[in-house]
């Protein structure tokens, strides 16, 4: 079982990154599989297809000002938009720097 710290008993929180590829919800999927495994070892993970679609980009933001880990699935399409600065991958970048 893994702990933020001993102090606080607190379990580690960890936020998946992706990017939404078109024709394809592989990324989606290996995503979401990722957090109920992580969760099984008592880490608080999560990643944007586990919201509502209305406050996507308000929890984004508010995961990446509270997380203590970031996951990164990196496929070409990750890079692109992230180098790019297009849509919530791009934001998520700039958030992060």
């Amino acid at each position: 079982m893994y702990k933020k710290d001993a102090v606080t008993d607190l379990p580690l929180s960890a936020f998946v990154m992706y990017s939404w590829e078109e024709g394809t919800n592989t990324p989606n999927v290996y995503a979401a599989s990722l957090c109920n495994e992580l969760r099984k070892y008592n880490i608080d993970a999560t990643c944007d297809i586990m919201y509502n679609e209305s406050d996507t980009k308000e929890k984004i933001a508010n995961h990446i000002n509270t997380t203590d880990r970031f996951i990164v699935i990196v496929t070409p399409s990750y890079v692109y938009k992230a180098d790019n600065s297009i849509s919530m991958v791009g934001k998520e970048t700039e958030m992060l720097l």
